[in-house]
């Protein structure tokens, strides 16, 4: 390992460069991380993430990968399916204290067809995540495969489908982090490199809004299929 420091909005963070500048510890007043290890995934209205589907797609579960991560996957089944992990609607992370989200992840299956695969925040679930009002996160989708693109909304700004111009390839880890730490210009990287692209992404509008992480495969009809694993979340900032 080569860990180094930053001090970034008032707060020590670790990094590696050698993995992809992944976020090794944050000394944050509010720090939290799942590296999905174990048997099964825990979820519920009593545990921390809830699983939802809409189809046959398979539920989200852990898989046998190094270091464990979060599988999920739509089928090829020729139906709407929806497949998603969220806080169910506990919406604890108010977006103007400093928030940061980080995943460590792969695209497993890469998205074809009419399937959709995002990963960031949002303010509540909605089995079509285009209807989600409050969001700001990465999105692949079946027109363009390993293309990143990044959608942010906040009820009144909103861009959708705004390439970042890396695109990735399946089963290839990738560590990507949303920091809300300016709410004018959001910011998007991919393995410590900036992806916002020359596009500004401002989510200042209710800027107490509340949101939670959410992962969700989605399409809307046919065989599409899109499968993401997750390794690790990671979420910091500030208290009230």
């Amino acid at each position: 390992m080569s860990t180094r420091a930053r001090w970034w909005n008032g707060i020590q963070t670790f990094f590696d460069p050698a993995q992809l500048y992944e976020t090794i510890f944050p000394m944050a007043p509010l720090y939290f991380e799942d590296d999905f290890l174990g048997k099964v995934l825990t979820t519920g209205a009593t545990n921390v993430w809830r699983t939802r589907t809409v189809g046959t797609p398979g539920a989200a579960a852990l898989a046998a990968i190094a270091g464990g991560a979060c599988r999920i996957p739509l089928a090829a089944t020729s139906e709407a399916e929806t497949n998603n992990i969220d806080w169910n609607d506990i919406v604890p992370i108010q977006k103007n204290l400093g928030t940061i989200i980080e995943f460590r992840l792969a695209v497993h299956v890469l998205p074809t067809l009419l399937s959709t695969l995002v990963f960031g925040l949002s303010n509540a679930y909605n089995a079509v995540p285009g209807s989600i009002t409050h969001k700001a996160w990465f999105r692949l989708d079946g027109g363009t495969g390993g293309l990143v693109q990044i959608d942010t909304a906040d009820g009144t700004h909103t861009k959708t489908q705004q390439s970042t111009g890396i695109t990735v390839v399946a089963d290839a880890m990738h560590v990507f982090r949303i920091d809300l730490t300016t709410l004018t210009d959001t910011r998007f990287y991919i393995d410590g490199a900036d992806a916002n692209n020359g596009v500004t992404f401002d989510m200042s509008a209710t800027p107490t809004t509340l949101l939670q992480p959410q992962v969700e495969c989605y399409k809307a009809s046919g065989v599409g299929l899109g499968t993401l694993d997750v390794d690790v979340c990671r979420i910091w900032g500030y208290r009230q």
